[in-house]
């Protein structure tokens, strides 16, 4: 019997580390980025916004309900749609910092001086994508153009 208790206490002390380190991953999910949520693990409410695509080259247009959250901003937006495969998009930096790189394979600040602009029940968004705080039932429409 004795041969089985070094087992049992290695067995032991696995579980325990194990139990440990999950305990810390929830703990930092919990506290990593200040309390901000990710894109894709906000509650669902049952209440949506629209993105609408634009490509300005005739194409079909990208039209995608995404789920609404308290405090979702254009850039959640995005990458809620994006992670659901309705379309690619890519940004860098965070909050009032964001900025779109490229939509559905087009890069921003293209030829002829365009790049994706974004109004919100058709009117022109003054600030950018990570300040722009969206309620339920908005629509974002995506225009590849130039800045007027």
């Amino acid at each position: 019997m004795d041969s089985q208790q070094p087992k049992n206490v290695s067995l032991a002390r696995f579980a325990a580390l194990i139990v440990a380190l999950l305990a810390v991953l929830v703990a930092y999910r919990f506290l990593d980025g200040g309390g901000q949520q990710e894109p894709g693990n906000a509650p669902v409410t049952g209440e949506s916004v629209t993105i609408a695509i634009d490509r300005g080259d005739g194409e079909k247009l990208i039209e995608t309900p995404v789920d609404w959250h308290e405090g979702m901003t254009v850039v959640d937006a995005m990458h809620q749609a994006s992670a659901a495969g309705s379309f690619d998009f890519e940004s860098q930096g965070r909050g009032e910092g964001a900025l779109v790189t490229h939509i559905d394979g087009v890069a921003n600040g293209g030829a002829n001086g365009q790049n994706w602009i974004f109004d919100v029940n058709g009117e022109q968004a003054q600030v950018g994508v990570g300040a722009y705080q969206l309620k339920s039932g908005d629509r974002v429409l995506w225009r590849f153009a130039a800045y007027e």
